[in-house]
């Protein structure tokens, strides 16, 4: 039985071999299987590369959402300074109005057309900072005084009668003055005629630091003009400070 299936098969390969197809046959499944292994190797690659680039992706993903927030938390950090730099201004812009009017005030005063107390009622309901520090400012001053009434305070305020040799040596004494060759010329005694003429000049600092170089008995007998020049001289600074920072603004 066995003899007879290899007999059988024999000359069946044997044929099929010596077929004029048989070449044409083993090409054809040659190339048949060469595709198959090159599909199986296309579809492996493919699908090592996306492997590949998922965990890349995933790899990736916090750097890329860290950056992201980090130009978020950047674009709010700038909104936010644009808003507060916004707000302060608006602040800024509506401080001005009130500084016009402390301004248009102090004139009023200084001009005798208001009272003081007019002006430091306006700052006491004014919260702003420069507002209570020009109120500090000008709390020592009681009021107003003008040149013409400076002027006029600087007249001698003694009544003591002197006889008329006394007033003789008084005024040689005003007219003569000896002074060293050495002695620096600020350190030469005042005069009440050259406070005068700085209040003239409407020069309030010149005319103090002249008054400073009165005799003690003169300075002594004018001490309340000093105390009105001051508050004066205190309303005109304060008047050219305010304007200062309006224009500086």
């Amino acid at each position: 039985m066995k003899k007879n299936e290899k007999k059988t098969n024999g000359p069946f390969w044997s044929k099929w071999t010596k077929s004029p197809g048989f070449s044409r046959n083993i090409l054809i499944i040659a190339i048949l299987i060469l595709i198959i292994i090159l599909s199986l190797f296309t579809i492996w690659k493919r699908y090592a590369e996306k492997e590949f680039e998922h965990a890349s992706s995933l790899h990736m993903l916090p750097s890329q959402q860290e950056e992201q927030a980090i130009e978020e938390f950047k674009s709010l950090s700038n909104s936010l300074k644009a808003i507060q730099d916004t707000v302060i201004q608006q602040q800024h812009n509506l401080q001005i109005p009130h500084k016009l009017i402390a301004v248009e005030l102090l004139r009023g005063v200084l001009d005798d057309l208001i009272p003081l107390e007019t002006l430091k009622t306006f700052l006491q309901k004014n919260p702003e900072p420069w507002a209570q520090e020009l109120l500090t400012t000008l709390g020592s001053v009681k009021e107003n005084t003008n040149y013409a009434q400076l002027e006029a305070l600087l007249a001698p305020t003694t009544t003591k009668s002197h006889s008329l040799w006394e007033r003789f040596k008084k005024t040689i004494k005003s007219l003569i003055h000896i002074q060293k060759r050495d002695e620096d010329s600020s350190s030469k005694p005042g005069r009440v005629k050259d406070v005068k003429k700085a209040i003239r000049s409407h020069d309030i600092a010149k005319a103090l630091i002249v008054f400073e170089k009165l005799p003690s008995e003169e300075k002594a007998q004018l001490s309340a003009w000093k105390e009105l020049a001051k508050g004066r001289l205190l309303l005109e600074q304060s008047t050219r400070k305010l304007l200062l920072d309006l224009a500086g603004s």
